[in-house]
C-alpha cells in the first residue's frame, strides 16, 4: 500500500492501515471526536468531505459522513454475528465506493477522457486474515450483509480454474485466480500463494443500477486479498486495474478500465478526467478539478434496470456495430480523400484523434462533418462491404458479434452509422471541455467571482443535456443525421468559425443507449432547476446524474416524488416498497458530493 502511494498516482485515504479487533473498531467508529485522532470523524472527513478538514462541515457533508459511519457499525455488526468465535482477533477494513460519469459516455473504448467522481455508497469488507500457520490457510471463508447471497467458501489450494461458482462467487474466484496468476507470472521463481481470509461483505450500491456495484466489489476484494498477503510484492495502480477487468472477464463480464480506474484514482472534492484506453496505458494520466462550493450532485435511480432484449435489444445492437467499425471506417474514409498525408492518416489510432484541433490544418470541424458525409446516412452491410471492402473482415465480426445475435424480424434491414460516429467524436469533444469548464468555474470560485463560476457550469450543464439528447432514441428520430445537417453545420461554419453551435461538443449524434425512464427522469430535472442532467454508465437503464445548486435539492426532490415516483411505472411492482412514492423517493435519490476512491 505504502509503494502504490509513492508512486504519486493515489488519491485515496487510508482507514488507519491497521488492525484492530471488532470491538475497538466499534469503539473508534461510535467516537465522534472532531479532533485528529480523536475518533473516526477526522478519518471521516478525510475521505468524504475534505473541505470540512479546514473549516466549517456543511450540512451535506455532515449527513454524507454519518450515513457512512453508520455503515461501517453495520459492517462490523454483521461480521460479530456471522463469526462470534473472531471477535476478539485483529480484523482489517477496506471500502471502495461506487462511481458516476458526468460526461464521456461510452468512448473510453475509443480514447475518450472520462470526468468521473466516487460516490459514497460502498462495498465494505471486514477481514481476518488467515496465515501460513493456520489449518488450511488458502481457505476464503466469506458472507454478505444482504442476505440474497449465499455464503462462500473458497479454498483455493484445491479449487482449480475451471471450478465454476454461481453469482458473486463467480467474482470472488476469478479475482482470486488473476491475482494468482499475475504473481505466479511476475514473481514466479518465489512460489508465491495467497493466503485466504474470513470476511463479511456489506454494499449499499444498487445492483444494475448503472454506478458500478461490481466493479465496487472486485477492487474492493483485491484490496482485502492484498491486505491480507502483505508479505506479497504490491501491485501498481494500473496493473491493478487491469486485474480488475480481467477479473471480471472470468466472471463472464466485459468491461474498459474507466470504470475501475475511477474508482482507483478518485480523489475527495475532485472530479477525476483522464482517458483508460486499453490499448495505450500512457494515456492514463489522471486530472483532477475541484468540485464546485455550492453545488451538490444528485443521482436519481430509475429503478428500472438493464435489460437488453426485445427492442431494446434491437436498438442497442447498432451503435455497438458502428462503434465496432468505426475506426477503420474513419481511416478508410479520410484515405479516400485527397489532401491527407499517410502519416496523418496513420496517426489517427483511435476515435478521440479525430479533433478541431488535430484537423486544424485540414479545414478544422467542418472537414470532419465533411468525412461524416461522405459515409451513406443509410446502408446494409453489404452496401458496407461494397464500399469499404478492406473492412469485410470488421464488418462481418462486428454483424457476428451485435446483429445476428438479434431475433430475425429484429434485426435492422438498414444502418445508419453516423449518428454512432458523430455522437463519439462529439462526445470526446464534450469530455474535454466538460473538464475545461469545471477548472474555470473552481478558478473564478476561488477568486471570488461567483458570476463567471455560474456561466463556466451553465455551459458544463449544457453538454450534459446535450450527452443525454445524444443518447436518446426520440431525439434521433427527429434529428437524423443527414447531408443537410451536416451542410448546414459546414455552412454556418464558412460564415463564422467561431459559431458555438455548429462546434463539435454542440452536436448530439445518435448513441441511443436511454430508455424512456431516463428520458423522463433527465427531463424533469432539466426542467426544473438542474444546472444540466444526463444518463450516466452504459445506459439501457440504471440512474440520471445532475449537477444542482445545493438550495434546489430539496424542491427537486418535491418534483421527482410527485413527477416521477408519483406515477403509474409498472417496474416499481419489482421493489418491495409497497409503490409508496415517499419510500420510492427515499430509497432512489441520492444527494452527494465526490468522495475517496478505494481504500483500505
Amino acid at each position: 500500500h505504502k509503494q502504490m502511494e509513492a508512486d504519486g498516482s493515489t488519491g485515496t485515504v487510508p482507514l488507519r492501515r491497521h488492525q484492530a479487533t471488532v470491538d475497538e473498531w466499534l469503539a473508534f467508529c461510535n467516537n465522534v471526536d472532531a479532533s485528529e485522532g480523536g475518533g473516526i470523524t477526522w478519518v471521516l472527513r478525510e475521505l468524504y468531505a475534505p473541505n470540512s478538514c479546514h473549516g466549517a462541515t456543511s450540512a451535506l457533508e455532515a449527513s454524507i459522513m454519518e450515513a457512512r459511519r453508520k455503515h461501517f457499525v453495520h459492517a462490523l455488526n454483521h461480521f460479530k454475528n456471522a463469526f462470534p468465535s473472531l471477535t476478539s482477533k485483529p480484523v482489517i477494513l477496506v471500502r471502495c465506493p461506487a462511481r458516476v460519469n458526468m460526461r464521456g459516455m461510452h468512448i473510453d473504448s475509443h480514447g475518450g477522457a472520462c470526468n468521473a467522481l466516487a460516490v459514497p455508497m460502498e462495498t465494505i469488507v471486514v477481514l481476518y486474515p488467515h496465515t501460513l500457520h493456520q489449518h488450511q490457510p488458502q481457505l476464503f471463508t466469506l458472507h454478505n450483509a444482504d442476505s440474497e447471497f449465499e455464503p462462500l467458501s473458497i479454498d483455493f489450494a484445491t479449487t482449480k480454474p475451471a471450478d465454476s461458482l454461481k453469482g458473486w462467487g463467480r467474482y470472488i474466484l476469478g479475482t482470486l485466480q488473476v491475482l494468482q496468476d499475475h504473481y505466479n507470472t511476475h514473481h514466479s521463481t518465489q512460489q508465491l500463494t495467497l493466503n485466504g481470509l474470513t470476511g463479511l461483505i456489506a454494499s449499499d450500491i444498487p445492483k444494475g443500477a448503472g454506478v458500478s456495484s461490481s466493479h465496487s466489489l472486485v477492487l474492493s476484494f483485491i484490496e482485502s486479498v492484498l491486505s491480507a498477503n502483505r508479505q506479497l510484492p504490491p501491485i501498481a495502480p494500473i496493473p491493478l486495474i487491469e486485474l480488475a477487468r480481467a477479473a471480471e472477464g472470468k466472471a463472464g463480464a466485459v468491461t474498459g478500465l474507466a470504470d475501475q480506474g475511477a474508482l482507483r484514482f478518485a480523489q475527495a472534492g475532485k472530479v477525476l478526467s483522464t482517458c483508460f484506453y486499453q490499448e495505450d496505458h500512457s494515456a492514463i494520466r489522471p486530472e483532477f478539478a475541484s468540485w464546485p462550493q455550492g453545488y451538490a450532485l444528485m443521482i436519481v435511480d430509475s429503478m428500472k434496470r438493464r435489460d437488453l432484449s426485445g427492442k431494446q435489444a434491437a436498438n442497442y445492437a447498432v451503435p455497438r456495430f458502428a462503434y465496432s467499425i468505426a475506426l477503420g471506417l474513419v481511416k478508410e474514409t479520410i484515405s479516400s480523400k485527397p489532401g491527407y498525408p499517410p502519416e496523418f492518416v496513420a496517426s489517427i489510432d483511435r476515435l478521440s484523434r479525430l479533433s478541431a484541433e488535430n484537423f486544424a490544418e485540414f479545414g478544422g470541424v467542418s472537414a470532419i462533418y465533411s468525412l461524416l458525409k461522405t459515409i451513406p446516412a443509410e446502408l446494409t452491410v453489404g452496401d458496407l462491404i461494397a464500399a469499404y471492402p478492406a473492412l469485410e473482415g470488421v464488418v462481418k465480426k462486428a454483424e457476428a458479434n451485435f446483429l445476428s445475435k438479434l431475433p430475425l424480424d429484429k434485426q435492422p434491414k438498414t444502418l445508419s452509422v453516423r449518428g454512432p460516429l458523430l455522437f463519439g467524436i462529439s462526445e470526446c469533444a464534450r469530455a474535454r471541455r466538460f473538464f475545461t469548464l469545471l477548472n474555470n468555474a473552481a478558478a473564478a470560485q476561488q477568486s471570488g467571482d461567483e458570476v463567471v463560476a455560474q456561466q463556466q457550469l451553465a455551459e458544463a450543464g449544457q453538454l450534459m443535456n446535450i450527452g443525454h439528447l445524444g443518447d436518446s432514441i426520440p431525439y434521433a428520430e427527429r434529428v437524423p443525421i443527414t447531408d443537410e445537417y451536416l451542410d448546414a453545420l459546414i455552412l454556418r461554419l464558412a460564415e463564422n468559425d467561431k459559431d458555438k453551435g455548429a462546434q463539435l461538443e454542440m452536436q448530439a449524434g445518435a448513441f441511443n443507449a436511454s430508455i424512456p425512464e431516463l428520458d423522463e427522469l433527465q427531463h424533469i430535472l432539466s426542467n426544473n432547476g438542474a444546472v444540466g442532467a444526463s444518463l450516466t454508465g452504459a445506459g439501457m437503464g440504471g440512474c440520471v446524474v445532475a449537477l444542482v445548486r445545493e438550495e434546489q435539492v430539496e424542491p427537486l426532490k418535491q418534483v421527482l416524488l410527485t413527477e416521477y415516483f408519483s406515477k403509474p411505472h409498472t417496474h416499481f411492482a419489482d421493489y418491495n416498497t409497497s409503490n409508496d412514492p415517499a419510500a420510492l423517493t427515499a430509497r432512489s435519490v441520492f444527494v452527494t458530493l465526490p468522495v475517496a476512491g478505494v481504500s483500505c
